[in-house]
């Protein structure tokens, strides 16, 4: 079994991973990384991890885009 961090930083090298374990996934879309909800996010992707996927994503790059497009 492939183990993944508590919390995942979205890019193309995660798409393939991510979507073919179709578990349950709570994404973040944010550019801004010292907002404080980032500190709860992380926290929660702790203590949740291995049951949810706990992603960030920006959404300035072409393949940060196309994600926020099919959430």
């Amino acid at each position: 079994m492939v183990s993944y961090p508590a919390l995942i930083v979205f890019d193309t090298a995660h798409i393939e991973p991510i979507f073919k374990q179709k578990k349950t996934s709570i994404i973040l879309f944010t550019d801004d990384e010292t907002a404080g909800y980032n500190a709860v996010f992380k926290n929660a992707a702790e203590t949740l991890v291995g049951s949810i996927f706990f992603i960030t994503c920006g959404t300035k790059s072409t393949i940060q885009k196309r994600l926020s497009q099919f959430s």
